[in-house]
């Protein structure tokens, strides 16, 4: 039975957004398309 919650829970987690998504969505809202894949590749290393 634990192994099955535990086991749902990472699912969960793996379907979430996270913050780095609604980051690269903000900034590709605000600002250039240039500033955007520059905060890709911070967040990528």
């Amino acid at each position: 039975m634990l192994f099955l919650t535990v086991e749902m829970v990472h699912l969960i987690a793996l379907m979430s957004s996270g913050p780095d998504f609604f980051f690269k969505a903000q900034t590709d809202a605000i600002r250039s398309r240039r500033e955007a894949m520059i905060g890709v590749v911070g967040i990528s290393r």
